[in-house]
């Protein structure tokens, strides 16, 4: 899963053979309320889904792009070795993002990870990310980080047709009540 905080877009990878449930108000094992799903249960896709603020098949070359960005993000340089103490000198007290992965170990144990991101406004090149609770505040370059800002559009499957050419057996064109 990933969770961004500031609008609620949560991304899901499902298994083959699963199903995802449209049954009303989300909430998480806190009791903190994630918004509305509405309509009957559906059949997902295997794959990425966007599951808040819509229902939606998620574009996964996208979506490998944004994990790879937070995966080979580098640090220019550590401006606080204690978040704990200097988050509100960062701007962390606040973050413009946050990001929650939920991960999955070999042993299907559950873990989560969760990334504060502030963008100072006096310094356009760059941002600042710590984890919430503890460890050090990193410096780095913003551009990294623009696939995590990113409107829902940007990791909505953009496909029209969701069928492998292999498996249309007919095609009828219709224009203007001519079938073709």
């Amino acid at each position: 899963n990933i969770t961004r905080a500031q609008d609620q877009l949560v991304l899901k990878r499902i298994d083959e053979g699963n199903t995802v449930i449209s049954a009303g108000p989300k909430h998480d094992d806190h009791g903190h309320h994630h918004g509305h799903s509405h309509g009957p249960a559906k059949k997902s896709l295997a794959g990425w889904q966007i599951l808040q603020p819509v229902q939606a098949i998620a574009d996964k070359q996208t979506i490998n792009l944004t994990l790879n960005s937070l995966r080979y993000l580098k640090t220019e340089k550590f401006v606080s070795e204690d978040v704990q103490k200097d988050r509100q000198s960062y701007g962390l007290d606040k973050p413009d993002v946050s990001i929650e992965l939920s991960l999955k170990n070999n042993k299907g144990k559950e873990s989560t990870f969760v990334l504060h991101i502030a963008y100072p406004s006096k310094s356009p090149q760059k941002a600042y990310v710590a984890r919430p609770d503890k460890g050090a505040i990193a410096e780095v370059d913003r551009n990294a980080l623009k696939d995590l800002t990113q409107q829902i559009f940007y990791f909505r499957e953009k496909r029209a047709l969701f069928a492998t050419n292999s498996r249309i057996k007919q095609i009828a064109f219709q224009q203007s009540n001519k079938t073709f």
